[in-house]
């Protein structure tokens, strides 16, 4: 595996962990980020409680963490 996509599975495991500590489900997310500015806000709140930056936290992302869930 490159670097690069151990990164990026990292931090989705970052933000299922960050979700679980605030009593979130990936569902609920997927609704919030498609509101106007719903992903910047999403960004900033899981930043704010995660305490690091996130620059991989996109709508490819969510649409993956769903995916993953329906499985």
């Amino acid at each position: 595996m490159s670097k690069l996509y151990r990164e990026y599975e990292y931090e989705k495991e970052c933000v299922l962990h960050t979700l679980d500590k605030l009593e979130m489900s990936v569902r609920f997310l997927n609704v919030w980020v498609n509101e106007p500015m719903g992903l910047e806000n999403a960004r900033y709140d899981w930043e704010k409680n995660s305490n690091r930056n996130n620059d991989w936290l996109e709508l490819n992302m969510v649409k993956e963490l769903v995916e993953e869930e329906v499985r």
